[in-house]
């Protein structure tokens, strides 16, 4: 954290092992520009942010708060006379804040104002006229937490956070006339049940004027869903008074007054507002400053199609551009909450979310065989919950062991275990993961349904079957209650035809545990795992099982024991890739991939093992080239080669930094990480791995989507990025 005045900078770094703040005094006074390192100071716990340093009469006061579970809160006094000589003059622990979070801090002349939250808001004056020794001078409790103070005058103004009906922004009026009497003369709450301000990490996005306040505040409500509004409120020294607010697109950055009218600037626009009526200020003109890409697909090596999320109107602007970025065409969609898109031929494929009416997809089929045109051919609803993705914990502490083939042993560490793709293009048919109370067929082993036994209504666009395939049951109601929202009983599939523009069936996965669900050609391929107790050494043993899912004719296969959990899938070749963990000592483990062949249906053969380094994290399984992230010293990334006949074979590695990265994405030889959040490496694997290009970007990808001579990634609000491959 930093601290700047006309002659110094102050320079706060927590340690946290030994729970102190080092704050060195960097000279800035020479009016010829040169810098230099003076004193050097250490203060109790750490300094949240830079309001909790100030400078006032050749002192530094620091406001800092120990560990958890002391949590105490110090105010510490230092002498500046002798730069290089930093002396502590005062250090005491403010009574009354003990077991609390420091929030809010502001220093003004001889006082400072700190507010700590653990049930309720303390607002603490601090007296410092007397540097040596700093003292409460008075206390007031009220509910909530400040997050950020602007004094004026007597008075003091608040932007914090609501708790006693939900949680909501507040807006509060302190009167501090009286140090040791401080009083509340007011407050103001706005926002629905659970509300926020961008004020509460940016303080900048707040704005105090003379007779007025601005506050940002973003909220979701289930008939609007997510929104983003500039609150105006009035106040005098002895009353705050709500005002109206408008509606913005964006996260709002800053307000300001210019002339007769009001500005705000979001992450999308600068919008100008007339609050010549501050009970029902209006927008009365914009200007688009950025756009959020959420997704590129090519369509061909001259044109594209380019996806735009607009959050606050719920809209989705499809557009084809040229390979130079040109305009061709463009359609806005009603879709809010945009999950996921796909390229099905000529069709894009926007998968959006919805909770207004029931909670629900919205599936928007939109054709680009038009460049100059794009049509919106039809939109499905899909009447299940949305899959969250989740998290188990495998029983016990530690690994739990999975028993493979009947005698093989593999183990899988607790934590997440469930695929993060929410939907899959498999030939005409959109699968997408869900939860429901009823399925019309489902497959599995789990407990019964706990229905009503009466038959369940068929989806919209059903073909009227809920007869059960082979190895499926139907019936009604909840597919077995489990663990509430940690059971895998509910989760299931929902099926649209993509021809037809048709819900067709919602399939029930009834598996106790739902390792992942993936896809290889045009079907589906679902891991479970089944928990089987604890070895001679008391180690948690399991069992991993493989499925195909053919989502056409509605039949799952039988159960493959198999070693490990799903990388990839070649029917072509039956070739399956799978990542296993041993135990070789005591609870030591050892993670390695293991090539199986596996027609789809039948047991399995094991034909190779690869060990894998000790410290390696993801795996990305790119056909005959594997991919997996390493930590050594920082991070690299490590490959092997699968070939045809099943043999696995280290390939090369190469040291992509000692910071931090991660893998994105790869194709054939061509690997991409993101490096430190704010650029891309690309690597070329194809021979000795060597760094081909070095990206800098404003955002990290979203994703990496595949053209034929490039690679795309979508920005977010900083655009489009395009690497030559």
């Amino acid at each position: 954290m930093i601290h700047a005045t006309s002659s110094a900078i102050f320079v706060a770094a927590s340690d946290w092992t030994t729970d102190s703040t080092r704050i060195a005094y960097i000279d800035i006074s020479d009016p010829a520009g040169s810098i230099a390192a003076r004193g050097v100071v250490r203060v109790l716990g750490h300094v949240a942010d830079r309001f909790k340093m100030d400078v006032y009469d050749g002192v530094l006061r620091v406001v800092s708060n120990t560990h958890w579970p002391q949590r105490n809160v110090h105010i510490t006094t230092v002498d500046l006379g002798d730069p290089d000589a930093l002396v502590v003059l005062g250090s005491s622990q403010i009574e009354g804040a003990a077991g609390e979070t420091l929030f809010a801090t502001r220093f003004d002349g001889p006082r400072a104002y700190v507010v700590t939250f653990l049930r309720i808001d303390p607002l603490f004056v601090l007296d410092l006229s007397d540097p040596a020794q700093p003292v409460v001078a008075g206390v007031l409790e009220v509910p909530g937490w400040s997050t950020h103070i602007e004094p004026r005058g007597d008075r003091l103004i608040a932007l914090g956070v609501d708790d006693s009906n939900g949680r909501r922004v507040s807006v509060s009026l302190f009167d501090v006339e009286d140090p040791a009497a401080p009083s509340l003369v007011d407050r103001e709450t706005f926002g629905e049940d659970w509300a926020w301000s961008s004020a509460f990490g940016d303080v900048k996005a707040l704005t105090v004027l003379d007779d007025v306040i601005l506050v940002p505040f973003s909220g979701w409500t289930f008939e609007d869903g997510g929104f983003d509004r500039l609150q105006f409120l009035s106040y005098t020294p002895e009353s705050l008074v709500l005002e109206g607010n408008v509606e913005l697109e964006g996260n709002i950055l800053r307000s300001f007054e210019y002339g007769p009218y009001f500005y705000g600037v979001t992450s999308e626009q600068l919008a100008t507002i007339d609050a010549s009526d501050r009970s029902a200020p209006a927008v009365v003109n914009s200007l688009t400053l950025a756009e959020y890409v959420a997704d590129y697909h090519e369509l061909s090596q001259d044109a594209g199609v380019e996806i735009v999320s607009k959050f606050e109107s719920g809209a989705t602007l499809v557009r084809t551009v040229a390979a130079d970025g040109t305009l061709l065409g463009e359609l806005e969609v009603d879709a809010k909450s945009l999950t996921a898109t796909h390229l099905a031929g000529n069709t894009v494929v926007l998968i959006a979310t919805g909770w207004d009416d029931g909670s629900h997809y919205l599936v928007s089929l939109v054709d680009v065989g038009d460049l100059t045109a794009p049509v919106l051919a039809s939109q499905v609803r899909v009447d299940v919950d949305p899959y969250w993705g989740g998290y188990y914990w495998f029983g016990g502490f530690g690994p739990e062991i999975g028993v493979a083939l009947d005698s093989a042993i593999g183990i899988l560490p607790p934590g997440p275990s469930l695929s993060s793709e929410s939907s899959f293009v498999l030939g005409n048919t959109l699968a997408l993961r869900c939860f429901s109370n009823q399925f019309d067929v489902t497959f599995g082993e789990g407990p019964p349904p706990s229905g009503d036994g009466e038959e369940p209504d068929d989806p919209a666009g059903s073909t009227g079957d809920t007869g059960g395939p082979d190895g499926a049951t139907t019936a009604a109601g909840d597919p077995g209650k489990g663990f509430g929202w940690f059971s895998n009983y509910r989760q299931g599939l929902a099926l649209v035809d993509l021809d037809t523009a048709m819900w067709t069936h919602t399939v029930g996965l009834n598996y106790d545990y739902l390792e992942s669900v993936n896809a290889a050609g045009a079907k589906l391929y679902v891991g479970t795992k089944e928990t089987l107790g604890l070895d001679f050494l008391f180690r948690p043993t399991a069992a991993h099982y493989m499925r195909e899912l053919d989502v056409e004719a509605l039949t799952m296969g039988p159960a493959a024991n198999v070693p490990g959990r799903y990388v990839q899938y070649d029917p072509g070749s039956d070739l399956l890739l799978l990542e296993d963990w041993q135990y070789f000592s005591g609870f030591s483990v050892e993670r390695s991939l293991k090539s199986v062949s596996w027609t789809g249906s039948g047991d399995v053969t094991i034909l190779d093992s690869l060990v894998l380094p000790d410290a390696s994290g993801r795996i990305l399984g790119r056909g005959e080239r594997i991919y997996y992230q390493r930590y050594n010293e920082g991070v690299g990334i490590g490959s092997a080669a699968l070939a045809e006949t099943g043999v696995l074979s280290r390939g090369g590695s190469i040291q992509v930094t000692s910071s931090w990265a991660y893998l994105l994405d790869a194709r054939g030889g061509d690997v991409f990480v993101v490096v430190g959040g704010s650029a891309v490496g690309q690597y070329d694997f194809s021979g000795a791995p060597e760094l081909r290009a070095l990206t800098p970007l404003m955002a990290a990808p979203l994703r990496l989507r595949f053209g034929v001579n490039d690679a795309y990634a979508p920005l977010g609000y900083s655009g489009l990025a395009r690497f030559p491959l």
